[in-house]
C-alpha cells in the first residue's frame, strides 16, 4: 500500500505546480485584463480623436465649397447688372413689342433651327457673339478662368450676346432659364455638376435674372464654372498618403473628384450610406466599392448653403482614408502593449515559482506523515509552525493520526470473528441464490407464453384492420354507382317519376347517404390508426375555427331551435394545428350536442389553461352515466339517453376526434352529469410537446 501511494503520488502534478500555475494564472490575467482594457480605452481615444478631425476638416471643406458658390453666385449677379448690357437687353425686347406671345415664341423657334444649322463663320452668329457686348462676355472668361461660357437672353428666351456660338438659340423650353425666370418673377438658378460639351470640362451652371430700374425680369444670364477651378481646393486636399476630399451628391454618387465623371461612380453603396447618415459622430469604418473593397475611414459633413437647398441640391463632403493608415499608429501601440505584456510575464514567473515552493512545503510534510500511517508504521507528530490555517491543519491532523493508532489494535482484535461471521453469510446466500435460479426459470417459461399469446393477438388485431379497410374499399365502388343511378332517377332524366316512387327513392338515397359516412368514417379512422393522413400543420388562430363552426352550425341548431353561445378568450396565442382536421372534431362535437338536446343550447368557449388551448363544447342535453363516460370514444359505440338510443350515426365520430387530437398531442375528455348535460373537452399545446 505505502509503494501504490508514492507512486500515485510521482504520478499526480505537485502542489507547488499548482500553486505556482494558479498564482501564474491569476497574476497573468489580471495584468492581461487590466493592459488589455488600458489597450483598448487608449484605441477608442485615438480612433475617436482621428475620426473627429476628419469630421472637423470634412465640415471646414463643405463650408468652403458653399461660401465658394455664393461667391460666384454674387459674381454673375455683379455682371448682370452691368448698364450696358441691361440696356441691350432692353432694346433686344422692345423688337417684340407689337408681337403676342405665341407668334414671338414661333419666331424663336425658327431663329433656333437655322442657328443650329449655321457654322462659326455665317453672319447669323457673328451677329451675336462678335458683337460688342459679346467681346465683354469673353473679356470677362480671360479674367475669370474658371468660366467656360457665359450668354444672355432676353425675357421671352431668345439669345442677346455669347462668348461662343452656344448650342441653342432659343433657351425658354431649358429648365434652368424656366427656375431662373420664375414666371417673370426671378430667382437665381444653381445646377448641378455635370460635364460640359462645348466647354469640354466639368462644369456648374448658374442662372441669375437681370433686371431693369423697377425691378422687372428682362433677361436671363447663365455662366457655366469649370469644377476643376470653382472646386480645386478639394483635388488639392490630402491627408498623409490615402487620405482625400470628394463631392457626392444625396444619392450616394460622385460630383466632383479627380478623374472621376459626375454621377456615373457611387461612392459608398446604400447600407454603409444609411448607416454613416445615421451615425451621430458624422464618421464611419466602411468599405469602399472603388477601391477593391478595402476598409476605409469616412468622415462628412452636408454643406448648408441656401442657394442650393433652394435649387434643391443636396452635396456632402466626405474625407475618405485607408484604415490601415488610419490606425497604423493605434496597432504599433498594440503591438508594443503585447510585447511588454510577455516581457513581464517572464519576469514574474519565476517569482511564482519561488513562492509557490514556499507555500506547498509545510503541506508536503503533510503528505509524507499520511504515508507514514498508511504504512502502519510509528506515528510522530508534524511540526509547522506557520501561524496560518495550514498550522491548524497540522494540529488537527496529529489528532487523527493518535485516534487512528489507538483503533488500530481494536480492529485487529475484531477481525478474527469477523472471518466466522462471513463464511456463514455465505453458506445462508448460496441457499438463497438457488431459490431465485428456481424462480427465475419459472418465470421464462411463462414469458414465452405471452409472448405467444402477444403475437398471435397482433395477427388478429391486423387481419381485422386489413378485412375492415377492404371492405370498405370493396362497398365503396358499388355504393357510388347506386347513388348516381337513384340521382338520375329522381330528377327525372330517366322518364317521369310519381310522389310515391320518388319518397321511396328519397328514403334510399339517405340511407345510402348514411351508409357513404360510415364508409368514409371507417376509412378515416383506418387512415387515422395507421398514420397515413396527412397532418397539415400551419400557424392559426383557433379563435377563427370556432367561428367558422358557429357559421357552419347555425342552420342546424337554429332547426331545431337551440342557442348557440360562444365564449372566446381574445388573447388567446397563434398555435400550430391542421384547421380541417379541428374544424372536423369541432363539428362532430357540435353535431353530437345538437343530436342529445332537445331544449336549451350549446355552448363553444375557448381559453388558456395549463400552457394549453383548452376548447370545451357543453350542452344541456340528457347527460351521460359515468359508467358510461369511458365508453364514449369507443369505436362503433352509441349510448342510449333518456332511455333512448339516437340512431343516424356511426358511432366513429368521437373515435376519429380523438385520434385527430392526439395527433396534434393534446387530449380529449367528457364530464356528464344525468339530466343536466354533457361537456367534451380537448385541448392543444402552445408550444409543441416532443414525443
Amino acid at each position: 500500500m505505502p509503494e501504490e501511494i508514492k507512486k500515485r503520488g510521482m504520478t499526480r502534478t505537485g502542489i507547488r505546480t499548482k500553486v505556482t500555475l494558479t498564482m501564474f494564472l491569476v497574476v497573468t490575467i489580471t495584468m492581461a485584463v487590466s493592459i488589455t482594457l488600458k489597450h483598448a480605452a487608449e484605441v477608442i481615444l485615438l480612433r475617436d480623436t482621428i475620426g473627429r478631425g476628419n469630421r472637423q476638416m470634412a465640415q471646414l471643406l463643405a463650408t468652403a465649397v458653399g461660401r465658394i458658390v455664393s461667391q460666384e453666385a454674387e459674381d454673375i449677379k455683379a455682371q448682370a447688372a452691368n448698364r450696358f448690357r441691361k440696356d441691350v437687353v432692353q432694346k433686344n425686347n422692345e423688337k417684340y413689342a407689337d408681337k403676342a406671345l405665341p407668334d414671338i415664341q414661333k419666331q424663336l423657334i425658327g431663329m433656333d433651327e437655322e442657328w443650329i444649322a449655321s457654322s462659326r463663320e455665317s453672319p447669323l452668329i457673328k451677329q451675336y457673339v462678335d458683337s460688342d457686348i459679346a467681346v465683354g462676355l469673353r473679356d470677362i472668361i480671360k479674367e475669370a478662368p474658371e468660366v467656360i461660357e457665359i450668354f444672355i437672353t432676353d425675357r421671352f428666351g431668345g439669345l442677346v450676346a455669347a462668348s461662343g456660338k452656344i448650342s441653342d438659340f432659343y433657351q425658354a423650353d431649358e429648365v434652368w432659364w424656366q427656375k431662373a425666370f420664375a414666371g417673370g418673377q426671378g430667382s437665381v438658378y444653381v445646377g448641378d455638376i455635370s460635364f460640359d460639351v462645348s466647354g469640354n470640362a466639368n462644369g456648374m451652371t448658374i442662372a441669375v435674372p437681370m433686371r431693369d430700374d423697377f425691378g422687372h425680369v428682362i433677361g436671363i444670364m447663365k455662366s457655366i464654372l469649370r469644377a476643376e477651378r470653382v472646386f480645386g481646393h478639394l483635388a488639392e486636399f490630402n491627408i498623409g498618403k490615402t487620405g482625400h476630399a470628394v463631392l457626392v451628391d444625396n444619392e450616394g454618387y460622385i460630383v466632383f473628384h479627380e478623374g472621376t465623371v459626375p454621377g456615373q461612380e457611387k461612392f459608398l453603396d446604400d447600407v454603409d450610406k444609411k448607416t454613416i447618415h445615421f451615425d451621430a459622430r458624422g464618421w464611419y469604418i466602411a468599405r469602399s466599392p472603388r477601391f477593391k473593397n478595402k476598409k476605409v475611414l469616412v468622415a462628412f459633413a452636408e454643406i448648408k448653403n441656401a442657394l442650393l437647398m433652394k435649387n434643391g441640391i443636396k452635396w456632402y463632403v466626405y474625407v475618405e482614408q485607408d484604415a490601415r493608415e488610419v490606425f497604423a499608429p493605434i496597432n504599433r501601440l498594440s503591438r508594443w502593449t503585447v510585447g511588454i505584456t510577455v516581457l513581464l510575464i517572464i519576469i514574474i514567473l519565476p517569482l511564482i515559482y519561488m513562492f509557490g515552493g514556499i507555500l506547498a512545503k509545510p503541506i508536503e510534510k503533510l503528505r509524507q506523515a499520511m504515508e507514514e500511517i498508511t504504512s502502519g508504521s510509528i506515528y510522530e507528530k508534524v511540526r509547522i509552525k506557520t501561524g496560518d490555517e495550514i498550522e491548524a491543519l497540522a494540529d488537527a491532523f496529529n489528532e487523527m493520526g493518535e485516534n487512528i493508532t489507538s483503533k488500530q489494535k481494536a480492529l485487529e482484535a475484531m477481525s478474527t470473528g469477523l472471518e466466522e461471521k462471513v463464511e456463514e453469510r455465505t453458506k445462508e446466500l448460496s441457499e438463497v441464490q438457488k431459490a431465485t435460479l428456481n424462480i427465475l426459470e419459472d418465470l421464462q417459461e411463462t414469458k414465452g407464453k405471452v409472448d405467444r399469446y402477444s403475437e398471435e393477438l397482433k395477427k388478429a388485431m391486423q387481419v381485422k384492420s386489413d378485412f375492415t379497410s377492404m371492405v370498405s374499399h370493396e362497398l365503396r365502388t358499388p355504393l357510388t354507382a347506386i347513388k348516381e343511378s337513384i340521382a338520375i332517377v329522381l330528377d327525372g332524366s330517366s322518364g317521369p317519376v310519381n310522389s310515391e316512387q320518388k319518397d321511396f327513392l328519397e328514403t334510399a338515397k339517405r340511407n345510402l347517404d348514411r351508409l357513404a359516412r360510415l364508409i368514409n368514417d371507417v376509412l378515416d379512422l383506418q387512415k387515422l390508426e395507421a398514420g397515413k393522413i396527412v397532418f397539415r400543420m400551419e400557424q392559426g388562430d383557433i379563435n377563427s375555427v370556432v367561428k367558422e363552426v358557429v357559421q357552419i352550425m347555425e342552420p342546424v341548431t337554429r332547426e331545431k331551435k337551440l342557442r348557440l353561445t360562444v365564449e372566446t378568450d381574445n388573447n388567446l396565442p397563434a398555435i400550430n394545428f391542421d384547421r380541417d382536421k379541428i374544424i372536423q372534431v369541432l363539428v362532430n362535437l357540435v353535431n353530437n350536442a345538437v343530436k342529445f338536446t332537445e331544449e336549451g343550447g350549446i355552448t363553444i368557449k375557448t381559453a388558456v389553461v395549463n400552457n394549453s388551448i383548452q376548447v370545451s363544447v357543453k350542452d344541456t342535453g340528457f347527460g351521460v352515466k359515468k359508467s358510461d363516460i369511458s365508453k364514449l370514444f369507443q369505436q362503433f359505440v352509441q349510448l342510449e339517453t333518456n332511455g333512448i338510443r339516437k340512431t343516424g350515426g356511426t358511432g366513429l365520430g368521437l373515435a376519429i376526434s380523438k385520434e385527430i387530437i392526439l395527433k396534434h398531442r393534446g387530449k380529449i375528455w367528457a364530464e356528464s352529469e344525468p339530466e343536466k348535460g354533457t361537456t367534451f373537452f380537448f385541448t392543444l399545446p402552445i408550444v409543441e410537446r416532443r414525443g
